[in-house]
This record gives C-alpha cells, sequence and structure tokens, in this order.
C-alpha cells in the first residue's frame, strides 16, 4: 500500500470518527441550506478540514478540491474530497453515509477511499493494484442480463426536462426487469457495486467528489466505468454508469434510445 493511500485511509477514518461522534445528537447540529436542494452541516465543514490538514501534513504541496472549500491551490497532484455523501440521509438518521477521498494525478485516479463508519467498512483502491473491502478482495458481480438485478440510481438534475428524461429512464430500466434502488449516496452505490451488492449504477449531474473515489473502485473491481454516452471520465460531464461489462453494455443499449 503507498504513502498516498496511507493518508487517504488516516483521513477517512479522523473524518469518519468525529462524524459518528454527532450521529446521535444531529438535532442540535447547525445546518444551511445549497443551491437546490442540498444541505450543509457543521459536520460536514468539520470533517472536511480534518481531511484537509491531514493531507496538507503529509504533502503541502499538493491541490484539494473539496465539497464545502472548493479548489484549494493548482498541481499534478489533487485530492477530490467529499467528507458526509450522504448529508441528507445523516440529518435524518438513516445510516447510510460515507467518507470519500481520491488522488488524481495529471488527470488519472490513482487512489480511491471509501470509509462508511457505521458499519467500519472501509473500501480502498489503487491504480492497478485491485479494490479492498476491509481485508477482502472486491470482484465485480458477473450477471448475464438485466432481469433480476439490483441497480443504484441517482439525479442532481432541477431542470423540469431532465427530470422528465431521469423518469423515463426509470420507467424503461424497470420494465427490463431490473430493481432500481435511489440510496442517497453516489459514493456508497459505486462501493456497493464494487462489492457486488449492486450489480450496477447510473447517475446524472453528480459532482466530482460524489464518484471519483468509486470510479477507481469499480475499474479496479473489473467493472466499467464511462459516462451515459459512453466516453471513458465522468468526472467532466457528472453522468456516470457502472456495472460488469454485460450489464454496463445492456443498460447503455436503453439509454441509446432515450439521451
Amino acid at each position: 500500500m503507498n504513502p498516498a493511500t496511507q493518508i487517504a485511509i488516516r483521513a477517512a477514518r479522523k473524518a469518519g470518527n468525529l462524524v459518528m461522534r454527532y450521529v446521535h445528537r444531529v438535532d442540535t447540529l447547525q445546518i444551511q441550506r445549497k443551491a437546490g436542494n442540498e444541505l450543509v452541516s457543521m459536520v460536514d465543514q468539520q470533517a472536511e478540514q480534518v481531511i484537509i490538514r491531514t493531507i496538507q501534513d503529509a504533502y503541502p504541496a499538493h491541490a484539494i478540491l473539496a465539497e464545502e472549500s472548493g479548489a484549494l491551490g493548482r498541481g499534478d497532484h489533487e485530492w477530490i474530497i467529499d467528507p458526509l455523501d450522504g448529508t441528507h440521509n445523516y440529518l435524518h438518521g438513516l445510516p447510510h453515509f460515507a467518507v470519500s477521498i481520491a488522488l488524481r494525478y495529471r488527470g488519472l485516479i490513482q487512489v480511491g477511499v471509501i470509509y462508511e463508519p457505521v458499519r467500519n467498512h472501509l473500501y480502498v483502491a489503487e491504480r492497478g493494484g485491485g479494490a479492498l473491502l476491509n481485508d477482502r478482495r472486491l470482484r465485480i458481480r458477473q450477471q448475464p442480463g438485466l432481469r433480476g438485478t439490483l441497480v443504484g440510481c441517482s439525479s442532481g438534475m432541477s431542470d423540469p426536462a431532465q427530470q422528465a428524461l431521469y423518469a423515463d429512464l426509470q420507467q424503461a430500466l424497470a420494465a427490463a426487469g431490473m430493481g432500481l434502488r435511489r440510496s442517497g449516496s453516489s459514493a456508497l452505490d459505486l462501493a456497493f457495486v464494487a462489492a457486488g451488492y449492486l450489480d450496477g449504477t447510473w447517475q446524472q449531474r453528480i459532482k466530482p467528489w460524489d464518484i471519483a473515489a468509486g470510479m477507481l473502485l469499480v475499474r479496479e473491481a473489473g467493472g466499467i466505468v464511462t459516462t451515459l454516452q459512453g466516453t471513458d471520465d465522468p468526472l467532466d460531464s457528472g453522468d456516470i454508469l457502472a456495472g460488469s461489462r454485460r450489464i454496463h453494455a445492456a443498460i447503455r443499449r436503453i439509454m441509446q434510445q432515450r439521451c
């Protein structure tokens, strides 16, 4: 395990511990509303600062892209951070949220760490080195077709026409025999695909910090990750489709008829 991965793990665990300290008293937290229907709490902000300090202590020259702090610094190395993916779940007492940290070097994700503190599940991937859940090597689930599969979905779209397209895609995929789940955490959806808990996931208008670490997890577990149109880098568009080769191709065929 390389030193950057160890720093990411340390930062994720520190942030997760902070998040868990407030999990049973979220009613005491200060909450602000951001653009659209997004919420940010004191915990999001404090957890992000814990992560940033941990990274900067080890790599002061590295750039950072964080959900609450935005872009900090410039350079070939860039850390992409979501201190609490699933804030809505967290603030409602729903135990489905995670810390997500990725390291990108010259445009390629090198390290991905997602930490689910409620279950103490640590997902780790290194480019070319595979993916792990705690000490278990991850391999994506292989399904022959869409019928009977379980697929995560999510959308950050607010335009009525875009929402109508999203609803149309949901209906078409459900009609093909898929079970659809909207969990409230894009990072965990991708981690669950890598672990085989989900057969795939598709998401629209999602931020880079929600998906950067999970993209690497899926790829290192043997899965395919593209935009909905089939191009390689979802971080630019915010649209992502992930799954095994067969599931990815089957969903793409349905989406091509509508996108």
